[in-house]
């Protein structure tokens, strides 16, 4: 699928590497996209970067911090009316057995 023009995607971890690439290559099919990271100079650099203002937005946030999840998912909603598609780039390095880890 190539075409997304009006679909939204929200990239975690959006500010460099993999999720910035995932960014622009979403941009290319048409996407607005959604980046996020914690670094909010990093993400407003990255977020400029990518050329098209009107359908791209940042929103400094750290994943690990989950009860502020619905909060973004809503200012993604306000802005682009509804999320598409999700790439869960951002990660955090928990060890342990996984039904002993907290979400």
């Amino acid at each position: 699928m190539r075409d997304l023009g009006g679909r939204t995607a929200l990239v975690t971890g959006g500010s460099a590497g993999v999720g910035l690439a995932c960014a622009r290559r979403l941009l290319q099919f048409g996407a607005n996209v959604v980046i996020t990271a914690r670094d909010e100079a990093r993400l407003a650099e990255a977020a400029a970067s990518l050329g098209a203002p009107q359908r791209v937005m940042g929103i400094a946030w750290d994943v690990a911090d989950t009860d502020r999840a619905p909060s973004v998912l809503a200012s993604v909603v306000d802005r682009f009316g509804a999320l598409h598609v999700l790439v869960n780039n951002a990660g955090t390095n928990s060890r342990g057995a996984l039904d002993e880890l907290s979400p």
